[in-house]
């Protein structure tokens, strides 16, 4: 035989509790179906997670881990919206979700490249990534701004809305930092924790906190990154004339790696000799113009002196040759003995010094090289 009153006690809820939660879920409604909580039924909330009750809408009672015995006086919101009498120990509906409160740690990285000012390089474009970590501090706030009518909350869907914060937030926070390119990784810790002081600003409207805040890269454009190598290495070196001897040596080599560009490397050669000669001799005028002007007169003096003497020395100069690059008086060699740059291949007749484009010279027949 039916017995109503049996069908109706199968029915009640008796016992609530969420018992997973997988790592992407942060909001999980309580499955009640079409049945009532019986009064006096037992709520379990687990380390790491709220149970928040709503009627038909708003927001009702909050309750942290632990175990509970629901009654009208545990429940004093929901006692209020839903009219209940003292004493009342009817059954009753509601919905119950979950919250989790645990951290949760997510990955962020510009979608695109970010333009800053930098003293050295002009206008930089960057890319950064990293990692945070962050909670749900008030579930409320959270339930109100972001579940809305929503069943459940992933993730995955927070994630999108908090990485376009973050990535309005880095441009701004590295810029009023002005940290200048080349200390950027000595300043990751510092960038990080501003990140965190201004997304927690901005995060607060939607009762979520960040616990902590990465950065784990930054990039800089490939220019930007040869030109820092450059200041380290020559930083490393200390002397700007063994930088420049260093450099040719190596630009040399990648000649005769690649014989098919030979002309392109020796214009890059010449270019960066011809650049870091005029950089030198720029600062020299500016740094002291007075001896600048001695060493005019001296050299002046020298060219004079030279002069008068060169009957005399007329077969020791045929065994110099003058460099292109620092313009000094060397023996002859593949190399400047000075700057290491290299030198001019010409072949002179070592009777009378005439150029000598052949096997014998054309002035007085003497066979080249003897």
């Amino acid at each position: 035989m039916f017995n109503f009153f049996d069908e109706i006690k199968h029915q009640l809820i008796e016992v609530i509790e969420m018992d997973q939660m997988d790592s992407n879920e942060i909001v999980k409604k309580f499955d009640i179906h079409d049945n009532e909580i019986k009064n006096g039924a037992k709520l379990i909330v687990r380390e790491g997670q709220q149970a928040i009750f709503s009627n038909n809408g708003p927001l009702a009672d909050i309750f942290e881990a632990g175990t509970y015995e629901l009654t009208t006086g545990n429940l004093p919101i929901l006692t209020k919206l839903k009219s209940w009498k003292y004493g009342f120990d009817s059954p009753f509906k509601a919905d119950v979700h979950y919250v989790s409160t645990r951290q949760i740690m997510d990955k962020w990285g510009t979608q695109r490249p970010i333009t800053l000012s930098d003293k050295n390089f002009g206008m930089v474009r960057i890319r950064a990534f990293g990692e945070f970590t962050f909670r749900i501090t008030n579930a409320e706030i959270f339930m109100r701004q972001i579940l809305g009518a929503k069943h459940e909350y992933r993730v995955d869907e927070i994630s999108g809305l908090m990485r376009s914060a973050i990535e309005s937030k880095f441009a701004g926070t590295v810029g009023r930092l002005q940290i200048p390119m080349l200390e950027l990784v000595q300043h990751y810790e510092d960038i990080g924790n501003a990140l965190k002081e201004a997304l927690n600003t901005e995060y607060s409207q939607w009762g979520i906190t960040v616990m902590s805040f990465f950065v784990n890269n930054i990039s800089l454009p490939d220019e930007v990154e040869k030109q820092i190598d450059k200041l380290t290495k020559q930083n490393m070196i200390g002397d700007k004339s063994t930088y420049m001897q260093l450099e040719t040596i190596d630009i040399m080599h990648d000649m005769a790696s690649n014989p098919k560009q030979g002309n392109g490397y020796a214009d890059a050669a010449m270019n960066f000799a011809m650049g870091n000669q005029m950089g030198n001799m720029m600062a020299q005028a500016f740094a002291n113009p007075q001896a600048n002007q001695n060493n005019a007169q001296n050299n002046n003096n020298q060219g004079n002196n030279s002069q008068n003497n060169s009957t005399q020395n007329n077969n020791t100069e045929l065994n110099y040759v003058n460099c292109t690059n620092c313009g000094k008086k060397v023996p002859k060699a593949k190399f400047c003995s000075e700057c290491g740059f290299p030198l001019p291949s010409k072949k002179f007749c070592p009777n009378c010094g005439t150029e000598v484009t052949g096997k014998f010279c054309t002035e007085c027949g003497t066979k080249a090289g003897e």
